[in-house]
């Protein structure tokens, strides 16, 4: 059958760079696994990473970023390695039942709009 999308990703690595690296291979599977959201993160801060340049400025304000999500996360009683630990399982698990519908064609091959109709029925549970 077609490679899977998460088979070059271990499940050992740390969990950010484990969210990371699905992420990054959904996206090049042509998978549109935001929905179009916007998300609810403070703007102001994410505005200003995509205007940062290249290196350690554009670092700093993700680092910056990332902590300040990590203590929400604490303050609101939950471990943020286990949360996003949990969100890369859940999106491993969704990945993989999306490969699954698409059967023998690898999904990056899927036309678009199939691909999308496919990735938001494993998302309700359809």
């Amino acid at each position: 059958g077609p490679r899977r999308i998460t088979e070059s990703v271990p499940q050992a690595l740390p969990a950010l760079a484990q969210a990371a690296a699905l992420q990054r291979k959904a996206e090049a599977a042509g998978i549109e696994w935001r929905g179009g959201e916007s998300s609810a993160i403070n703007q102001e801060r994410l505005d200003a990473l995509q205007r940062a340049s290249e290196g350690e400025g554009r670092e700093a304000i993700a680092g910056d970023l990332l902590f300040e999500i990590a203590a929400e996360i604490r303050s609101a009683g939950a471990d943020p390695e286990t949360a996003l630990r949990s969100a890369s399982f859940r999106f491993r698990r969704r990945l993989a039942a999306l490969e699954q519908a698409a059967g023998d064609v690898p999904v990056a091959d899927l036309p678009a709009p199939e691909r999308t109709r496919l990735w938001n029925e494993v998302a309700t549970g359809r």
